[in-house]
């Protein structure tokens, strides 16, 4: 089975996300589970989904790489909310027959890793893991303590611009 935590601004059901899933299932037999973050998807108005797609846009074109203080405080809130709905959410599949038996891995990049350095650093039925497109930000010890506590198999993903173009990179850690 593989969890899937999407991008912020995004959901559950977002198309990149959807057709991972449908691949993971169809090519490869595996159950797949994704739930809307705090604040995202049906956890969110319309008019307030628009509002953050927004905010995002205007800080990747003023290339700006930190948060407000309160926005990042409201990020760390949903962040610590998510944690244990994932757990719940894993205990309810677990009980599924012939969905939740067998081995767990965790995908989540941007704000799926956001969510998932934690989640995973709290909970030990996950084998394996993707993350990516995020990193570590000035005091965030925590999120680093974290990170650094996580021994599973996990493929990080991450992204560079070369000469104007951008050009993914992956590696094991």
């Amino acid at each position: 089975m593989v969890l899937m935590g999407h991008g912020g601004t995004q959901h559950k059901r977002v198309d990149t996300l959807l057709a991972r899933a449908r691949s993971y299932a169809r090519h490869q037999r595996w159950a797949v589970v994704a739930i809307d973050a705090p604040a995202h998807g049906e956890r969110t108005t319309p008019e307030a989904a628009a509002a953050a797609r927004t905010n995002l846009q205007a800080r990747i074109g003023s290339r700006t790489q930190g948060f407000d203080p309160e926005a990042a405080r409201q990020m760390m809130k949903r962040t610590l909310q998510a944690v244990p709905e994932w757990q719940a959410t894993l205990d309810a599949v677990r009980t599924i027959p012939g969905v939740g038996e067998g081995p767990v891995g965790y995908w989540g990049v941007s704000m799926g890793t956001s969510i998932g350095v934690p989640f995973l650093a709290a909970e030990p039925r996950v084998q394996c893991a993707v993350l990516g497109l995020n990193g570590l930000r000035p005091g965030a010890d925590e999120f680093a303590r974290q990170a650094a506590s996580i021994t599973i198999p996990l493929l990080f993903v991450s992204s560079a611009t070369v000469t104007g173009k951008r050009r993914g990179r992956a590696r094991t850690l």
